[in-house]
This record gives structure tokens, C-alpha cells and sequence, in this order.
């Protein structure tokens, strides 16, 4: 199992480095007279966050006690709905349909706290960075990108 996750962490970490310094120059168009906040400022960062959580990720594979890979089996032994994964899917084509009507802010909130609920969280601050990661993106898109969400 843990192999398998190194595997995966070693090629998202491989994946960030060619879009951030092969895809993202090759791909994205700069203008001399842009600000600071360019067409390549949010890739960038998306690249760059994709290799510093996947390089983290890839250290901590290496940390894992063999005590928490067995409480993983334990989980997958529990017998969880089957539906689960159906259901969120159906909920996020239905969001993809009322954005347009009830705007980007409402028919986040609406659907993520619905999802959340499907999903069973429990965790109260997990409701909280929902809603600062909801803000941020409409902050991001419309401020520095110049991009304005439904």
C-alpha cells in the first residue's frame, strides 16, 4: 500500500515540475506591459502547490508506522454506502446547472455544505476553511485575475 502511494506522490511531484517549467513558459502567453499578477501567476501557483504538497506527501510515506496501515485496512473492512460516490457526482452535475441562476457564493455554500453533509464531516473547522476557501476563490478570480464568476 505504501509503495503504491509513493508511486503516486513521486509522479504528481514529477507532473508539477514539467507544467512548471516546461508547460506553463511553453504554453502561456506574456505580455511585456502586464502587472505583477500575469496570465501565469495562478498556474504558477497551482504548479507550485502541486509539487510542495506531493514532495511533503512523498517524505511522509516514508514515516508511516505500520500501526496506521493497519488501522487502514480496518476502514476498508468497514462496509461504507456504495452510493456515496454516486451521489456526490449527481450533486455537483446539478451545481454545474444552478450556478448560472443562484450565482457563484450561494450555490457554493449550498452544495458543499449538502455535500459535506453526504460525506458524514464531523469536524466543525472543516465547515469553516470551506467557507475562507469559497471567499478566497471569488477573491482570486475577480481581484487579481479579473475574472468574474457567475
Amino acid at each position: 500500500m505504501i509503495s503504491k502511494e509513493r508511486y503516486v506522490w513521486l509522479f504528481l511531484f514529477m507532473s508539477g515540475i514539467i507544467i512548471w517549467k516546461v508547460l506553463i513558459p511553453t504554453q502561456v502567453q506574456v505580455n511585456q506591459n502586464s502587472s505583477t499578477y500575469g496570465p501565469e501567476f495562478f498556474p504558477n501557483v497551482l504548479a507550485i502547490a502541486l509539487i510542495v504538497i506531493s514532495a511533503f506527501s512523498l517524505l511522509s510515506t516514508f514515516f508511516i508506522r505500520s500501526s496506521q496501515e493497519h488501522e487502514e485496512k480496518k476502514e476498508k473492512d468497514k462496509e461504507g454506502s456504495k452510493w456515496v460516490g454516486f451521489i456526490v457526482f449527481i450533486i455537483m452535475g446539478v451545481y454545474v446547472f444552478t450556478i448560472e441562476f443562484l450565482h457563484y457564493i450561494p450555490a457554493t455554500i449550498i452544495f458543499m455544505l449538502l455535500i459535506m453533509w453526504v460525506l458524514s464531516v464531523r469536524k466543525w473547522y472543516l465547515y469553516i476553511v470551506m467557507f475562507g476557501i469559497i471567499f478566497f476563490v471569488q477573491y482570486v478570480f475577480q481581484n487579481l485575475l479579473y475574472i468574474q464568476l457567475p
